[in-house]
């Protein structure tokens, strides 16, 4: 409870970028398990009733300077809005720059936010990067579900930009 509190906390505040410092997403995919084993989806989901997840993989660079905040910005629709307000889990796992059915169960839980409305949620995602950065891999995986009854569709099929990792430099 206190989590996600905290992060939803985080996600109302205003996390702006540095001007060129959103990292677009590499491969991005829903992924299905209706009891059959996962399958990948060509549209972006996230729905608990049917299984839905979506896998985004972001490349890790090598920044010049030292990163002080990494936020996954995740442009949402709110297919349920009003009632109990929904929750997103992120998931952070070491990523290959490809989507792939096997992804579905992948990663450690780093977040939960609550997602209330159609609109960007915002969450902190430093400590994954940098862990990924300082393992020196080349890529981030970030893996998005929900147990909550909200549903959620992301990038072009609700006419939304696909989610971004904005990366904030510290002196």
């Amino acid at each position: 409870m206190y989590l996600i509190v905290a992060l939803s906390l985080l996600s109302a505040c205003a996390i702006a970028p540095e001007a060129g410092n959103a990292l677009p997403v590499v491969d991005g995919k829903g992924i299905r398990d209706l009891g059959g084993g996962p399958f990948l989806l060509d549209f972006l989901a996230i729905k608990a009733d049917t299984e839905d997840r979506v896998v985004l993989e972001f490349e890790t660079g090598a920044p010049a300077r030292r990163l002080s905040r990494v936020v996954l910005k995740i442009p949402v629709k709110n297919l349920d809005e009003g009632g109990e307000t929904g929750v997103i889990d992120i998931y952070a796992f070491i990523g290959d720059g490809k989507v792939n059915a096997e992804d579905f169960d992948a990663g450690k839980r780093v977040a939960q936010v609550e997602a209330p409305a159609s609109s960007a949620v915002r969450v902190d995602v430093t400590d994954a990067f940098l862990a990924a950065m300082d393992r020196n891999e080349k890529f981030i995986g970030l893996r998005l579900s929900t147990e909550t009854d909200d549903r959620y569709f992301l990038g072009a099929i609700a006419d939304l930009p696909d989610p971004t990792l904005c990366k904030r430099y510290g002196d």
